[in-house]
């Protein structure tokens, strides 16, 4: 199948890469969707154990959502780097986005990154406890996870299961 039709780009990655078999059943062809497909690839592979693609996949959907002007998406894909623990990476965009664009979620993925990134662990509970106000019950516990793995001294980590 060409890359170049629907067709063929539903049936790859935003990398290149083919997608598993269901995933390339699916035909994308509504744009938002095709983004919440990708983003959907990133965890596949992040619950799979697989971090490193995960990441690489988030950074390079973010990549294509900032070319074709998809910020929003491009903040999403950014903050998924970020939660899986790259946030040097997806700094300087979030940077970019939190200063030009108004929301609460961009601002604190924004901040959430500055304090992984600071390994700042009273940092990383404040924008917790700010992620919880805006009832993103599951970046409030994913942040708190990550500052209490700092107080205790250890590197925080992204697992795909609690424990």
């Amino acid at each position: 199948m060409s890359p170049n039709t629907v067709e063929g780009r539903a049936s790859l990655d935003v990398t290149g890469t083919a997608l598993s078999p269901d995933a390339a059943r699916v035909p994308v062809t509504w744009t938002a969707l095709r983004h919440w497909v990708a983003l959907a690839e990133v965890w596949v592979n992040a619950a799979a154990g697989r971090r490193s693609r995960a990441v690489d996949l988030a950074l390079a959907h973010a990549e294509e959502c900032r070319a074709g002007g998809s910020s929003s998406f491009e903040a999403v894909a950014l903050h998924d780097a970020v939660r899986l623990g790259a946030p040097v990476s997806a700094l300087p965009r979030l940077a970019v986005l939190a200063a030009t664009h108004d929301g609460l979620r961009v601002r604190l993925a924004l901040r959430h990154a500055e304090a992984l990134a600071g390994a700042d662990a009273d940092a990383l509970t404040a924008v917790a406890d700010d992620y919880g106000a805006a009832g993103l019950w599951l970046f409030a516990s994913e942040a708190e996870a990550q500052a209490k793995a700092l107080q205790a001294g250890s590197a925080p980590s992204w697992r795909p299961h609690p424990g």
